[in-house]
């Protein structure tokens, strides 16, 4: 009987580990919030998409590529379904072009650049739905 609550608290204790990493992640990415874009910009004062993610997951001490298609191959493949705060929505155009990088928020938010607003926080409802979405839980 003990085992069986050791593994239940070592099983909580994992789960809120990896996802507070997931909400610190989307944290870093909120608090970039109206910063301008720039084409290669990685930050702390201009950014791209792929600069985004990789601002953020380098202030935490995790690995990450700069580089755009490497970035997008790091990590576990999640379904929509699994969808949790700092996890990543890579997207690709009908030709399977890699095009963007979105930072999961929570509560049905995400966080990404635009050419002329800069960092912005959105509905993941209003992404455009033509496009291919590849969802990856990086940390």
């Amino acid at each position: 009987m003990r085992s069986i609550y050791f593994l239940l608290i070592l099983s909580l204790f994992i789960y809120s580990s990896s996802s507070n990493v997931g909400y610190k992640l989307a944290q870093c990415a909120k608090e970039q919030y109206g910063k301008p874009f720039k084409t290669g910009g990685n930050g702390p004062d201009y950014f791209d998409d792929f600069g985004l993610v990789y601002y953020c997951m380098k202030q935490l001490n995790l690995p990450c590529f700069i580089d755009r298609k490497s970035q997008a191959q790091q990590g576990k493949k999640i379904s929509y379904s699994e969808l949790q705060p700092g996890d990543v929505l890579y997207v690709y155009d009908k030709k399977y072009n890699l095009i963007s990088a979105i930072i999961y928020y929570g509560y049905g938010k995400v966080i990404y650049t635009t050419y002329t607003k800069g960092v912005i926080i959105n509905n993941i409802a209003n992404l455009n739905y033509e496009h291919h979405y590849d969802y990856r839980r990086n940390y």
